[in-house]
């Protein structure tokens, strides 16, 4: 069996692999209390080159009582070996998702030279150019690093988009795991949502009382026989009760009544109009979904929702008195 001090380094593979400082303590810690190395280093066959698991080596290296396997796997040139790397450590659960992008982005001219192999049934194709204007081509590449790596295409797209920023800042934080390439990608590509100023005592607010009819403007906006999605889509409590009770009532022609369902969370503004000369008392009912905001002693606060069809016009012959008798039909 190979020994550790008979193992050669090279940076094509050692430059791979991305462990923290914390998670290299950790990994020595239980290395040395279970006493080996479970994990084998793989070793390019009659090279002596370290290929795959150089933490590993240098926990070895430190701590040279720990048992430890060799493996040796056969390779026909450094790219062959490269990629078998890659894609061993891009397998691992544990290796965050920026890492193994980082890593795999390095084989795409390989994986996709084996794609087009394939497709030409073993006739190996030149080398393709990677530009970023070819989009189908990139399509394809980013397809079969997703598949590789075990996310989506447009993970692969988005972190390609990061890498090209140059931000270093923002690329730092991803390798770190402190930012997710979603959150990378938003913060750096999407636009941003302008900030909305919260009233408070650097933001004057102008206050303008309006003399505007409220209820008129609502009755203006009526909604008989069409449907305002814009409103409440409720069912409006049965307006007759109401309706019979300010017929009856001595109240002013063109006045309103407003009255609340507290059951039903609803309102009713009721208007009675009286026509002299056919003798019929019209009733218009606007009804409202309610709920009370605020109440002390003094002042409720009511916020009212209009009812989508809750508008109803109810017409009846009088056959009461209607403020006098004078305005009666003869």
């Amino acid at each position: 069996m190979l020994r550790i001090q008979d193992l050669k380094a090279d940076a094509k593979y050692k430059d791979i692999f991305s462990i923290t400082q914390a998670e290299y303590n950790a990994t020595e810690l239980l290395a040395i209390n279970d006493g080996e190395i479970f994990q084998p280093l793989f070793v390019w066959k009659g090279q002596s080159i370290l290929v795959y698991g150089y933490h590993y080596w240098e926990i070895l290296k430190a701590h040279p009582e720990l048992n430890y396997t060799v493996r040796e796997v056969e390779f026909q040139d450094w790219q062959e070996a490269k990629v078998w790397a890659i894609e061993h450590y891009i397998a691992q659960p544990e290796t965050r998702l920026w890492q193994k992008l980082e890593a795999a982005v390095q084989c795409e001219s390989y994986w996709l030279l084996k794609e087009d192999a394939k497709k030409a049934h073993g006739n190996r194709p030149e080398s393709p150019s990677l530009s970023e204007g070819n989009s189908d081509q990139s399509k394809e590449v980013n397809a079969i690093i997703a598949q590789k790596v075990g996310c989506s295409a447009t993970y692969v797209y988005n972190f390609k988009k990061i890498l090209s920023s140059g931000t270093t800042d923002i690329i730092k934080l991803c390798r770190k795991g402190e930012l997710s390439i979603s959150a990378a990608y938003a913060r750096l590509f999407l636009p941003k949502k302008p900030k909305i100023a919260k009233p408070g005592l650097q933001t004057p607010i102008e206050l303008k009382i309006d003399s505007r009819d409220i209820f008129e403007d609502c009755e203006k906006n009526t909604d008989i026989g069409k449907k305002n999605t814009n409103r409440h889509n409720g069912i409006p409590v049965d307006p007759m009760p109401i309706a019979q009770q300010i017929k009856a009532a001595n109240v002013p022609d063109g006045a309103i009544w407003v009255t609340l369902h507290k059951k039903d969370g609803q309102m009713q503004v009721v208007k009675k109009t009286f026509d002299e000369i056919t003798g019929i008392v019209h009733m218009t009912v606007n009804s409202y979904q309610c709920k009370v905001v605020s109440a002390d002693n003094d002042i409720i606060v009511i916020e009212a929702d209009h009812i989508n069809g809750g508008t109803r016009e109810l017409r009846q012959k009088d056959d009461s008195d209607f403020e006098n008798n004078s305005r009666r039909a003869s």
